[in-house]
């Protein structure tokens, strides 16, 4: 509607009509038509392989021969992924394997000791049971139940 001097047409809406006084044209965008997006193809590989022979030599006393991170020599080394997939191609062992014989801090989950305490003390005055106590711990704090018993047996309270 035209909202001139009270007179009604109806060819203009306001808006439009503002904008023609205004001295101000806009013009209306079409919608544009998404095209689906064609999915990205390398031609080439982006970081080529690692040649593990060209990797350190055999004068190297440490490189390959004996990670452990456990030691500060491999803590503070900068080639310390490199050294580990050089030792797991000369021993036959994976990563996993080498998690698993040894105990690396960093892989350690840690759970809030404070909560925990609070949590099976008040489950404990509760009159909760032993096996309950650790299912609500495995289901709250997501541990195992290895992780849950032992937790149970830190913070029980004494009677």
């Amino acid at each position: 509607m035209d909202w001139v001097a009270g007179t009604q047409s109806m060819d203009l809406s306001r808006k439009d009509y503002l904008l023609k006084t205004s001295g101000f044209i806009m013009t209306r965008k079409k919608k544009e038509i998404e095209k689906p997006k064609e999915e990205f193809k390398p031609t080439k590989t982006m970081l080529p392989p690692v040649d593990l022979q060209a990797i350190g030599s055999n004068e190297d006393p440490c490189f390959g021969k004996g990670y452990d991170l456990t030691t500060n020599e491999c803590k503070i080394c900068g080639d310390s992924e490199l050294c580990c997939i050089k030792f797991a191609a000369l021993t036959g062992k994976t990563r996993k394997q080498l998690e698993e014989e040894n105990n690396y801090k960093d892989m350690d989950i840690l759970y809030d000791q404070q909560a925990v305490k609070k949590t099976v003390r008040q489950l404990c005055r509760k009159g909760l049971e032993r096996k309950e106590i650790m299912d609500r711990l495995m289901a709250k704090y997501t541990m195992s139940r290895q992780d849950a018993r032992a937790m149970y047996k830190k913070f029980k309270p004494s009677k």
